[in-house]
Parts: structure tokens; C-alpha cells; sequence
């Protein structure tokens, strides 16, 4: 694996988090391969070569990073708030420094927590989420008895407690040996225990049903650690979630990297590239495209009067069945545009997108939720999974200006699908749109013949 480099990234209370990163290809979203939290973690874990030959791989086609969890390895040691809070502020830091719009993330164990309540408040900057072996809260993890045993070690002499968990963990393999010694020195007593105090309080119980992204769950088959039924909960909780159940061979740790690192590089890319073809960049246009933009009217005023819960679960309804109404008329949904309560696509077709955007209403069908769409057609750029230019923006503007239901349309969409899309075009006259020069003609579409 080449060397990677080491940035510092402040979380929100000030705390400088060390950072890695393998950047060699922009092809795909970032990669981050969150460290487990609590107790000694995993601060060490990257001197693995199974864990290198793994992120290796996902590297191939993604920048990857992972950190230092506070209190550990490079990062800052002086620390005291270890909360779920406090770990969550840190993973928006480091995805904040490898991404201005998404990100795919694997948390294992007690990070499980951590990634759930991240893609629940951030919804469009996790693209795809990977749960290995996780816990919703501290009470999941059962505790084996031989750390009972060694615990009181911890008070006689840290490193060499240091050096028999990760012996435990990994088998006293060149491995275990490597990484036992690698982690001496790697937390202080104090921190260890205030740290695996505040991971045993973890619960994500709550922002469960609200993670909006793609979940994959993989659970090791004889796991001790992490019983089956929690990762069945999570599979059945999370709207867009499957379950994967993998062999364990060897080490005691369940985590995706430590044994079979080919194997388990292999399940997560089959995931995180699954919608390669369709929906991410291989299927974004460079040149001329027709922009597709779909909001949620009043999506704050919705929060207000049903509540964030009802209304994150019927926003995501909504998200889901009109991003697969996209793919149904031939579209790309743009992943890399963060958009809050909105859906960014292109299209090759002027027609077809029309089409979507007549069809596209029928996903807040039995919902309180109705959307805004607009369409315009001019040349973009692609650039890391994402669309440019000034056709985005008029396309965006032309969006806010639709009414609840409406499908609006500019004056280019118009005229290059007068005769092909079987839609009557209403004109709503010129507007000035905001930070666009010349103003719009804009059209709304009405299903029927024109004549």
C-alpha cells in the first residue's frame, strides 16, 4: 500500500484529529474507514498488512482515509468528552475534509453507532454505509470473559494489558505480535477508561430508521462479540438496508479487514459500486444534458407541523420511490450533489426527462409531501461524481420557481421536445432568475396533445 499522508482536521470542540489518506483516484466517492472507538481501539490497526492490502484494494477506484480515534495515536491525547456526540463531530470533520458532497463510510463494532447517527443528521453526505459487525448500543456487545479476567491488568501495568487484548484479538500471529506492539503508548489509563465507559452508553436506537442511504450489514457467522439478532434489527429497521452473512476463519476480532482481506475488499466494493452504471459518474454526461431538479415544497414548514420523525420517514419515501422512477426513464441521479430534501439527475433525453418529471409526482402519492421539479437542457461538466455550469443553475432556479405538483420546463426544453414528448407547454412568461443574466421564459407542463 503506498504511504499515506497524514493531515490534521479540528472537530467542532477544537480537537485535532490525525488523519490518513491514500488519494490516487477521484473516480468514485471517498472511502472512510472509521476506527473503532472505546477502550484502546484501533488507533494501531492500519500496521496490519491484511488491513493495508484491503484498503489497497477499495483505493484502486477511491480516495481512502481513516483516523486516529481523540485520544489515541496522532490524534489529541488531552481529551475528555468521549460522547457519541463528540465522536460524531469528529467524523464530520474528516468527511467535511475529503468531500464537499458525499462519502461512502465502514464502521464496525462499537463505531457503529457513530456512522448511524452521522448519516440520520447528515442525510446526502453519506452516499453508501457499511456496518460490520455493529452495535445500535452499548448493551448489543457482549463482553468475552477472557477481557473480564485480563481487566484488571489495565490498573498493574497498561502496555502489557495493551499487548494481551490485541494478542487475544488477533492470535499470536506475526500479526498479533506487530499490532501488540504497535498500540504500546497508543492511550493513556485514563482515557482508555473514560473512553470505553462512554461506548458502553452508546445508543443509536433512535436515529436507526432515520439513515436515508443504501446500508449494507454484514455480520461474521459464530460472531460472539455481536449477536445475529442485532444485525437482523438493523437490516430491518433501516428502509434501504440487506443483510450479509460472512465466515469467520481465524481471529477473535470482528472486523472486515483482519482476515480474508481480498474476500471482505470484494463484498464492500460489489456494494459500493453497484450503482456504478447508472446513478454515479460513469453515466454523467460531459457536454450537453438536460438537468433535472425535484425539491420537497416547504420542507421546513412539513418539520414544523409533523415532526422531524414523520417527516424525515415520509422524505424518505419520497427520495426512494423518485430515484427509482429516475432510473426507470433512463436518468443518472448526480450522488455527488448534496441537496438536503432534493434529487439532482441528467438526462440524454429531453422527452424522457419530461416523462420523469410527470411520473416523478407520483412518488408523494399518499404522502402530505409534494414536490417542485424543473428541467433545463445546456452544457455541463463533470468533475468527482458531480455535474457544473451555468445550465445547473438556471436548472436549480427554474426548480424553485415551480408550483407544488408542477413540472416547469425552460424555453430550451421546450423547443427541443415540442414535438416528441406528447405534453401541452403552458407559458408562464419571463422571469429573472437569481445570478442568471438574461431572463427565462419558462413553460409548465400540461400531459395531453398540443395543438
Amino acid at each position: 500500500m503506498p504511504e499515506p499522508q497524514i493531515r490534521y482536521v479540528r472537530s467542532s470542540d477544537g480537537t485535532r484529529i490525525a488523519v490518513y489518506m491514500i488519494d490516487e483516484s477521484r473516480e468514485r466517492p471517498p472511502f472512510i474507514y472509521v476506527p473503532v472507538v472505546g477502550g484502546i481501539g484501533s488507533a494501531n490497526e492500519w500496521e496490519s498488512p491484511d488491513v493495508q492490502s484491503g484498503l489497497a484494494r477499495i483505493g484502486e477506484r477511491r480516495p481512502v482515509l481513516w483516523f486516529d480515534p481523540r485520544g489515541t495515536g496522532l490524534s489529541d491525547r488531552d481529551v475528555t468528552d468521549f460522547s457519541l456526540d463528540a465522536w460524531t463531530a469528529d467524523l464530520d470533520a474528516v468527511v467535511r475534509h475529503a468531500s464537499e458532497r458525499s462519502v461512502d463510510l465502514c464502521v464496525r463494532s462499537f463505531s457503529g453507532p457513530i456512522g448511524m447517527a452521522y448519516a440520520a443528521r447528515n442525510p446526502g453526505r453519506v452516499h453508501r454505509l457499511i456496518l460490520w459487525s455493529s452495535i445500535i448500543a452499548g448493551r448489543d456487545f457482549r463482553t468475552p470473559p477472557v477481557w473480564r479476567v485480563t481487566a484488571p491488568l489495565a490498573e498493574l501495568d497498561l502496555d502489557f494489558f495493551v499487548r494481551v487484548r490485541f494478542l487475544h484479538a488477533y492470535g499470536w500471529t506475526e500479526t498479533g505480535r506487530r499490532l501488540a506492539e504497535a498500540a504500546k503508548g497508543s492511550i493513556t489509563r485514563e482515557a482508555m477508561n473514560a473512553s470505553w465507559a462512554a461506548a458502553r452508553a452508546f445508543d443509536a436506537s433512535e436515529q436507526l430508521a432515520e439513515v436515508r442511504c443504501p446500508t449494507l450489514v454484514v455480520h461474521h457467522a459464530g460472531n460472539e462479540w455481536v449477536p445475529v439478532e442485532t444485525a437482523r434489527r438493523i437490516a430491518a429497521t433501516v428502509p434501504d438496508a440487506r443483510l450479509v452473512t460472512v465466515n469467520r476463519v481465524s481471529s477473535d476480532w470482528p472486523g472486515p479487514l483482519q482476515e480474508e482481506p481480498e474476500e471482505s475488499a470484494r463484498i464492500m466494493l460489489d456494494f459500493l459500486d453497484e450503482d456504478a452504471p447508472t446513478g454515479t459518474t460513469a453515466a454523467l454526461p460531459e457536454g450537453t444534458a438536460v438537468i433535472f431538479f425535484a425539491d420537497i415544497v416547504d420542507s421546513t414548514g412539513h418539520t414544523e407541523r409533523m415532526g422531524d420523525a414523520a417527516f424525515r420517514s415520509q422524505a424518505r419515501e419520497v427520495d426512494r420511490h423518485l430515484r427509482a422512477i429516475i432510473r426507470e426513464h433512463g436518468g443518472a441521479v448526480v450522488e455527488g450533489k448534496v441537496m438536503g430534501d432534493g434529487v439532482m439527475a441528467v438526462f440524454r433525453s429531453t422527452a424522457r426527462a419530461i416523462e420523469c418529471g410527470i411520473a416523478g409526482h407520483d412518488a408523494t402519492l399518499g404522502s402530505e409531501l409534494q414536490l417542485r421539479i424543473g428541467l433545463h437542457a445546456g452544457d455541463v461538466i463533470r468533475e468527482e461524481g458531480n455535474v457544473f455550469g451555468g445550465a445547473v443553475n438556471i436548472a436549480a432556479r427554474i426548480s424553485a420557481l415551480s408550483a407544488p405538483g408542477e413540472v416547469l420546463v425552460s424555453d430550451i426544453v421546450r423547443g427541443l421536445a415540442r414535438t416528441s414528448a406528447g405534453v401541452v407547454f403552458d407559458d408562464r412568461g419571463e422571469h429573472a432568475l437569481k445570478g442568471v443574466a438574461d431572463a427565462q421564459r419558462v413553460y409548465a407542463v400540461r400531459t395531453g396533445v398540443e395543438g
